[in-house]
């Protein structure tokens, strides 16, 4: 059975936290692989936006920052990570943008995580000064489009994809 979560204490109760202080780059690397690996074949697209094999979900581990101001994790109590929510800058001559990806275990989804997560990640953004944040849905992901629109993102249909853009406010 899964654990309830205790929505006044985040994610410390009842088995999910989130990072927990003292996490080590090399361990937070290991829990993140094995994340990213336990994702179906549909999820992965869902994610990266495309097929992603095994090697290439190891070369992504090995190269992506573990700053926590860009990356959000939830522990489940066994401490394995049942979901991750990243903040990927892009390069832009104008002004500060960023991405924003997610993904949740699939016994963990319709919680509440990935809202919960993009919280911390809105925080993280101001925090950088990143005017706005984008995305990549694919378009049958209904509640990752519902949870990026109710935190006020605008999206435009674009082939098998949504691309949305959320102005932040400082």
């Amino acid at each position: 059975m899964l654990p309830v979560l205790d929505r006044s204490i985040p994610y410390v109760a009842d088995g999910l936290q989130a990072d927990p202080i003292g996490t080590s780059a090399a361990t937070l690397r290991a829990a993140r692989r094995r994340h990213l690996l336990r994702l179906s074949t549909v999820d992965r697209i869902a994610r990266f936006g495309g097929a992603m094999s095994d090697q290439a979900i190891e070369a992504y581990v090995e190269r992506i920052d573990l700053d926590p101001a860009r990356l959000q994790v939830i522990y489940a109590d066994d401490r394995e990570i049942v979901a991750i929510a990243e903040l990927s800058p892009i390069h832009s001559e104008t002004r500060p943008m960023a991405e924003v990806s997610f993904s949740v275990d699939a016994l963990y989804r319709r919680r509440g995580l990935a809202r919960d997560l993009l919280e911390g990640l809105l925080q993280a953004a101001r925090a950088r000064g990143f005017a706005c944040l984008h995305a990549q849905v694919c378009a049958g992901n209904a509640s990752m489009l519902s949870v990026l629109r109710r935190a006020g993102m605008r999206f435009q249909r674009e082939g098998s994809e949504w691309l949305g853009v959320l102005e932040l406010r400082p």
